[in-house]
């Protein structure tokens, strides 16, 4: 839900990675997927996205594609900010990352009202997956990401093409600590 972080997918310019996220739910309505890249605020993004969710891809609540979907924009997101994603994920060291919420125990975990944080925290693991593969050396100048593996990725009735680390609007030097 981070602003300041925009990702170029083609020909486009998502001000969010949360715009694209949601986006993702609609390839069969690009209408709904450009009011979406036209929202610089993720929260936004998401309230908006709410109308439209009885039309969403069938296999949407699959838990699978949404992960699938997440992963795949979170490493986006990483390939077009190295240097900035890169000092978030470190300066966890080697702390469990988790996705504090105040509801969501799916992508997050919630606190049981005696600190004890409950949840499945997808979206903390998936940044721990992240964190995993830079310090293997998997993500680096030139590293090519594919489309997500899922059924009709498709933005703004083009399919997803690859993304390469060179991409993006964001494209700090490729140091990544």
């Amino acid at each position: 839900m981070a602003t300041g972080y925009p990702l170029t997918i083609g020909l486009h310019t998502w001000p969010t990675s949360e715009a694209v996220y949601q986006a993702l739910r609609w390839p069969h309505m690009a209408d709904v997927q450009q009011m979406l890249l036209e929202q610089h605020s993720p929260m936004t993004a998401k309230m908006k996205s709410k109308k439209y969710r009885h039309r969403q891809r069938p296999d949407w609540l699959d838990i699978r594609v949404r992960i699938t979907v997440m992963r795949w924009v979170i490493r986006v997101k990483y390939l077009q900010h190295p240097v900035r994603i890169g000092r978030l994920l470190s300066e966890a060291g080697t702390l469990p990352i988790v996705e504090e919420s105040h509801k969501d125990r799916f992508w997050g975990a919630v606190d049981d009202g005696t600190g004890l944080l409950i949840g499945e925290n997808i979206l903390g693991r998936l940044l721990m997956e992240l964190k995993a593969e830079i310090d293997e050396g998997k993500w680096g100048t030139g590293s090519v990401l594919p489309p997500p593996a899922i059924d009709e990725c498709i933005l703004l009735g083009e399919p997803i093409p690859s993304i390469t680390a060179e991409e993006g609007p964001g494209n700090e030097p490729a140091e990544l600590f």
